[in-house]
């Protein structure tokens, strides 16, 4: 009874493993079918999308090689807190001209500059401006060189009466030691405005006018001109009378020859 009892269950078990069996090739069989069909649906769109892409790329016209790009400068001078405007003009092998770059700027803390062309000076230094253009085919760059000086100080003007009444001395000393060129301005009380040769020994003649005159300088540097702007850049000066001579200075000990 036990051996018909064992061999009863081993039937039952075989027929058990069987079933569990076709389960699992009837399971490998659906996933295949699913790979095939998700291979059959690729293989048609790419069938379907390919035609369109070729079609596309060898219809649609390559750009024009980039041959050259230009500024309008290839250097600047500039004071701290000036603004401007670089252009730069972009040159193509089909003789096409164009203005579409990126700038940049090799050192922002001294200049900077947008995608406009428009700049800022920062501070003094120097730095390079790069204009760059690029296409799938072609870059090509152009660089402008900025200097960026902080503005000239201004200065201080004095003056010195003297025994005669049209001989005064005018002294002008600059806050800035770089100071290459130092001109004296002298307003009549007429209006007219005088330009005299800078004196060695800073004495100067008012022989035109009697009445209030006004004094001023203006100061040239590498770093740019710096004209009388402030009060303290004029002085006035009374004179009342022109009749003296540079004889009659000279004679009174003023250094007039």
């Amino acid at each position: 009874m036990d051996m018909l009892l064992k061999g009863i269950g081993k039937v039952i078990s075989l027929l058990v493993d069987e079933k569990g069996a076709q389960r699992e090739a009837k399971r490998k069989v659906r996933q295949l079918k699913a790979w095939q069909r998700r291979l059959l649906l690729f293989v048609t769109l790419l069938l379907l999308i390919l035609p369109v892409a070729t079609s596309i790329y060898f219809l649609s016209p390559f750009p024009a090689t980039i041959t050259k790009v230009s500024l309008n400068a290839s250097s600047l001078e500039v004071t701290t807190g000036d603004t401007g405007t670089l252009s730069a003009t972009v040159l193509y092998s089909n003789n096409a001209t164009g203005s579409e770059v990126h700038w940049v700027s090799s050192n922002n803390a001294v200049i900077q500059i947008d995608e406009m062309g428009q700049f800022a000076a920062i501070a003094e230094g120097n730095a390079i401006i790069t204009a760059q253009a690029s296409n799938l085919k072609s870059f090509e760059q152009a660089e402008c060189a900025v200097t960026v000086h902080d503005p000239l100080q201004g200065y201080r003007i004095s003056v010195q009466r003297t025994a005669v009444d049209n001989y005064i001395y005018i002294y002008v000393q600059p806050y800035n030691t770089d100071v290459s060129q130092i001109k004296i301005f002298a307003k009549a009380p007429s209006g007219q405005v005088f330009s005299p040769k800078i004196d060695a020994n800073h004495l100067y003649h008012f022989y035109s006018e009697t009445g209030t005159w006004t004094v001023y300088a203006s100061l040239t540097s590498e770093k740019g001109v710096y004209e009388a702007q402030k009060p303290e850049d004029f002085v006035t000066i009374e004179i009342t009378d022109i009749s003296a001579t540079d004889i009659e200075a000279h004679l009174s000990g003023l250094p007039v020859f």
